[in-house]
């Protein structure tokens, strides 16, 4: 009988752990949200907030009317961005707790990028590289999804272990050069909430009325 409780228990902790800390290249999903780009103009240094864009995005959904309390792991996408001039171009993702994420920072040089995806996550691998003007890679001039690591410090995990939450998040793009331009089709944000934990003590008390129901 001591065998027969003991296995369910372990197994419902190792599931519960397995959970909360998803493997290197395992980033399960079960919420997406997406949200509307726009255009990305150029500064203009007259001291108004041209060359600044902040795209909103709220999460919340029939299946999180409240939104989500606790994040485990998130992916950025970028949809449909163009730019003439990537080089000038500085992303950052915003949570609702004012924490920043660098996603990318002066990439792409003089690569004309024409409605591409861009997707950041801590499997991505790399950066987004920083070519001269002369070369040219498919993974960026081409529509296909493109994997990236951000590149603020700790990555996708770091960010989210010290925000947390959801509610209103904000896409912040910056160009800080004159005389170039773009435009963003949509983006979005797709991750894992954090499960309720199985506590030691809530297996104890399950398994002590187990336990007394089959002594009855």
């Amino acid at each position: 009988m001591r065998t027969k409780l003991f296995i369910p228990v372990i197994s419902l902790l190792c599931t519960s752990y397995a959970l909360a800390n998803p493997g290197p290249g395992e980033v399960p999903f079960d919420f997406e949200f997406t949200a509307p780009g726009g255009a990305i103009p150029e500064i203009d240094f007259d001291g108004d907030l041209d060359g600044i864009s902040a795209f909103p995005l709220y999460m919340s959904s029939a299946e999180f009317p409240d939104g989500i309390a606790s994040i485990q792991s998130l992916e950025l996408q970028l949809t449909g961005l163009s730019h003439s001039y990537p080089d000038d171009l500085e992303v950052y993702l915003l949570d609702p707790f004012g924490e920043t994420l660098l996603v990318m920072f002066n990439r792409g040089n003089g690569v004309n990028l024409n409605g591409i995806t861009l997707i950041f996550n801590d499997s991505g691998g790399r950066f987004p590289l920083d070519y001269d003007n002369s070369e040219l890679d498919p993974s960026i001039t081409g529509n296909l999804a493109t994997y990236y690591q951000p590149e603020g410090a700790g990555g996708m995990s770091n960010f989210v272990k010290q925000s947390g939450g959801t509610d209103t998040w904000n896409l912040l793009i910056i160009d800080g050069v004159p005389d170039d331009s773009g435009s963003l089709e949509s983006w979005t944000l797709r991750g894992t909430a954090v499960p309720e934990p199985v506590t030691l003590s809530l297996l104890a008390l399950g398994a002590l009325t187990f336990l007394r129901r089959r002594r009855s």
